[in-house]
């Protein structure tokens, strides 16, 4: 949606996010559930509380304790992929840095074959209210997205999308896919000098040419 009406989505952003976000100490934001979120919301609202103290959460985990049970879906939703996707793309780079840092805490982060994902976890959180909760589609994708992309990074691609013109200006590397097992650390053109500089490395410490 950043890429047709950014300007709503910016201006809804911090509406929509009230509740769900709670900083650490550590530095690590850490995801609310709906029912601690909603909690949090009306807290906010009747006493003014700070919505993304560690204190907060805790109060409002508490109360959310105390209410009935209500069924949850019958299948869990990619929750934590989605938010981080949608903070990459258009909240403040500290809120999304750490999203990231809460993952690598508690999602089990995993280098298999030269790539790192995190292992599917079906506990929706720890007892501090910690989210562990890591579908496939989270943990094999989303998050990765997450650390690549760049404010506005769809916004910016559907309004200047590279064309034909871009790539015909500089050099680039060919004939190198997945199977090389080979990872690019760097890449950079400088136009002015001539020199094209990229860096690569295998994954597995094989020697290639």
């Amino acid at each position: 949606m950043n890429g047709w009406n950014s300007e709503s989505v910016h201006s809804l952003f911090p509406e929509q996010a009230l509740g769900f976000f709670t900083k650490a100490s550590d530095g690590r934001v850490n995801v609310n559930d709906e029912k601690v979120a909603k909690i949090i919301r009306e807290l906010t609202k009747s006493e003014g509380v700070d919505p993304q103290a560690w204190s907060t959460k805790e109060r409002a985990q508490h109360l959310a304790k105390e209410l009935e049970e209500t069924p949850g879906m019958p299948f869990a939703q990619p929750v934590y992929g989605y938010v981080a996707q949608w903070v990459s793309e258009v909240a403040d780079p500290a809120l999304n840095d750490g999203l990231l840092r809460h993952a690598d805490m508690f999602f089990n982060p995993t280098w298999e074959n030269g790539g790192l994902f995190y292992p599917r976890n079906d506990s929706q959180a720890d007892e501090h209210g910690n989210w562990k909760f890591v579908d496939p589609f989270t943990g094999n994708g989303a998050i990765a997205y997450a650390r690549l992309n760049v404010p506005d990074g769809q916004k910016k691609m559907w309004e200047k999308p590279w064309s034909r013109e871009h790539f015909s200006s500089f050099p680039f590397v060919d004939e190198i896919s997945l199977a090389s097992n080979v990872d690019f650390l760097r890449g950079s053109w400088d136009s002015g000098k001539g020199v094209f500089v990229v860096t690569m490395r295998t994954w597995d410490g094989s020697t290639k040419r």
